[in-house]
């Protein structure tokens, strides 16, 4: 009798624990992606204010590029990640 249906009950909690942890953790990625966006729509914009500027007459009518030699670092302190490279990219 009232054995058969706390035995019935507990395992079938078992079996619903997992997806009640899985749902909470769900719900908290959610709320927190919720909270990013959030927190973004507040950041003022990049190009505000910013009025288009059209290239000059004298702007090259023909692209390439040439890099020699070139090192760089993401920032000053940190190590340089680009030593002595050189390329050509011509037109077209």
């Amino acid at each position: 009798g009232t054995a058969g249906v706390i035995l019935a009950y507990c395992s079938l909690l078992s079996f619903q624990a997992p997806m009640v942890i899985f749902m909470t953790a769900r719900v908290e990625t959610m709320m927190a992606a919720c909270q990013r966006i959030a927190e973004y729509k507040d950041l003022p914009t990049e190009a505000h204010g910013l009025v288009a500027v059209e290239p000059e007459a004298s702007w090259p009518t023909k692209g390439s590029l040439v890099l020699s030699n070139v090192e760089m670092r993401y920032q000053a302190h940190l190590p340089k990640v680009l030593k002595g490279v050189s390329i050509e990219v011509g037109a077209g």
